[in-house]
């Protein structure tokens, strides 16, 4: 071997063994198709609506409204002395119809961003409770007002009210506007993250 061909082969061997320790102990050729990157945009994003969403507190979504009524009737009895039997024109009855409305929905500020992988997140939200109960007053009707010498107060017409109210809250409830408000709910949050980015959504209920 003469010397021009030493020199090539060396040079060729400090080439070789320089591109071989590369791919040993450096990163894999091309250094871009190492890791994929995260998409930082779409979970601020997320992290944004949620953060605002949460500022509404009192996230309503579902509302009930309906009919309700106020049948009421007493009267004055003469208990003493062994005698059990009603006075006379002390009868009352108060008979009225009206409008109530009954909304449900959630605690939004106890909202809680569980998990966000690039545009999956996992949102723990509050069960679903009564958010307000209100009687229209301007619908109310009185059919029947027979009051004699007893006069209904404007308290005792006001507790007629807030009784009947109680009655159709449980009414609503019984209909399911708790479950319905929550299935609402989620429909709601789950629009807002895809609107930022977010291409599957899961929840939990919190406690």
């Amino acid at each position: 071997m003469n010397k021009n061909t030493k020199y090539i082969f060396v040079v060729l061997s400090i080439v070789g063994a320089f591109v071989l320790g590369r791919m040993i102990f450096e990163l894999p050729f091309p250094p871009d198709a190492a890791v994929p990157r995260v998409n930082t945009t779409t979970e601020n994003n997320i992290v944004v609506n949620i953060t605002e969403l949460r500022d509404v507190a009192n996230l309503v979504t579902y509302e009930y409204t309906g009919q309700t009524m106020i049948n009421f009737k007493d009267h004055k009895r003469l208990a003493a002395y062994g005698f059990s039997f009603d006075l006379p024109f002390t009868d009352r009855q108060y008979v009225a119809v009206g409008k109530a409305k009954v909304a449900a929905g959630i605690d939004a500020s106890k909202m809680d961003i569980k998990e966000v992988q690039g545009k999956k997140v996992t949102i723990a939200i509050p069960k679903a409770t009564i958010r307000y109960k209100e009687c229209l007053p301007d619908t109310w009707e009185v059919l029947v007002d027979k009051r004699s010498i007893r006069k209904l107060s404007r308290d005792e017409i006001h507790k007629l009210e807030n009784d009947a109210l109680v009655d159709f809250t449980n009414t609503a409830m019984e209909q399911g506007i708790l479950d319905k408000a929550e299935e609402k709910a989620k429909e709601t949050i789950e629009k807002m993250l895809k609107e930022a980015g977010a291409t599957e959504i899961s929840f939990v209920l919190l406690p």
